[in-house]
């Protein structure tokens, strides 16, 4: 394999850790019942229905505060110059 398909595989992965860096950092801004939602319904693919159950709150209320919680990591990604890696 060529050196310059190496490094632009490598500069990839490099993009998509710092990207993974910043998720990580915005994801701990946010309160801990949202951190919480965002986590079993993102990452360890429970419904809204099942988090909401699990942490012992209405599903409406559920449904909102994960809602306000991506619209607070997106406007952290923001003003964190944060972009999806390409």
């Amino acid at each position: 394999m060529p050196r310059s398909d190496v490094d632009q595989g490598d500069g990839h992965a490099a993009a998509l850790v710092a990207w993974s860096a910043d998720v990580r950092a915005a994801l701990r801004r946010l309160e801990p019942t949202q951190r919480s939602l965002v986590q079993l319904v993102y990452f360890e693919r429970r419904t809204q229905r099942q988090a909401a159950a699990e942490l012992d709150m209405a599903p409406r209320a559920a449904s909102r505060s994960l809602a306000n919680a991506m619209q607070t990591l997106a406007l952290i990604m923001l003003a964190q110059g944060g972009q999806t890696p390409a």
